[in-house]
Parts: C-alpha cells; sequence; structure tokens
C-alpha cells in the first residue's frame, strides 16, 4: 500500500513540475497562470494576467489587453478606455527565473471618444489574434462577428 501511495506522490509530482514548464496560453487563471478580472463598478474593470517563466513579457502584455478588449466585446461595445498598464515580474526563486505579469484598468465607453489611450477592441483582438490563438469567448465572438458585418476570422473556443 506504501508503495502505491509513493508511486502515486512521485507521479503528482513529475505532472506539477511538468505542467509548470508550460508557457501560458491565453485563458482564465489556472495552474501555470492565465487572465483574471473585477468589475469595479458599472464598465469599469481591473484585469491581471500572470504569466510564468516561459512566457515572454509580449505575450504577457499582448494577453492583458486582449483581455481588455474580449470584456469590452462581452458588453455588446467596440472601444475602451485604457486608464492604466502596468507590466512587472514577481521574482523567482533563481536569479533571472522571475514570471511576468501584468495589470490594467480600462472603462467599457458607449462609443468613440477622445481619450489618452482609448483602445478598438476590434483591433486589438485583430493584432493579438495570433498570439492568442485566436481563442476568445463566445459572447466576444458574437459582438466582434456583429461588429465587423459577417464572419469573423477568429473563433470562439470557450
Amino acid at each position: 500500500m506504501n508503495k502505491k501511495l509513493l508511486i502515486f506522490g512521485m507521479s503528482l509530482w513529475i505532472a506539477t513540475f511538468m505542467s509548470s514548464c508550460i508557457t501560458t496560453s491565453y485563458r482564465s487563471y489556472g495552474l501555470t497562470g492565465g487572465y483574471k478580472e473585477i468589475k469595479e463598478s458599472e464598465g469599469v474593470y481591473r484585469v491581471r494576467f500572470d504569466g510564468n517563466v516561459y512566457t515572454s513579457d509580449k505575450a504577457v502584455s499582448q494577453f492583458l489587453i486582449r483581455r481588455c478588449a474580449e470584456i469590452t466585446l462581452e458588453n455588446g461595445k467596440r472601444y475602451f478606455d485604457l486608464l492604466s498598464f502596468e507590466m512587472d515580474e514577481l521574482d523567482g526563486v533563481f536569479v533571472g527565473m522571475g514570471t511576468p505579469f501584468g495589470k490594467a484598468k480600462f472603462k467599457v465607453l458607449e462609443s468613440m471618444q477622445e481619450g489618452k489611450k482609448v483602445k478598438d477592441a476590434v483591433k486589438v483582438m485583430e493584432e493579438t489574434s495570433a498570439e492568442a490563438d485566436g481563442k476568445m469567448t463566445a459572447k466576444a465572438a458574437e459582438t466582434l462577428k456583429m461588429l465587423e458585418g459577417g464572419d469573423s476570422q477568429m473563433e470562439s473556443h470557450y
């Protein structure tokens, strides 16, 4: 019985170790990172994307801005005002082995407005599609299709 428990424990440890060697993909928060958000008030959100040691700063940055665009589309809107956008890195156990993360605060806009950092969610989704393998929620894909006036090149993967 102890041998089976030892084998199970080692298998679990190996699976955990191997999964930590995988680059974080565009998805909700999980074992190897991902996005999470909180709605602060009507139309105002804070988003965080955590990578891991195998995720580039560029990927984290693109996933973070993509999640802002995706939430905007989920709200049936096209434009958002990027109120803040920060990239940083958590210190790792070893020098140079930190994990990148980014934080953003944004406001979903009713229409195109002049602003310091107004973004077009449709363009952001197009620009970040390759890095995110075209992944987006069904609700965002539906709005994107409507805004583009037809078939979308990107597919829902949720």
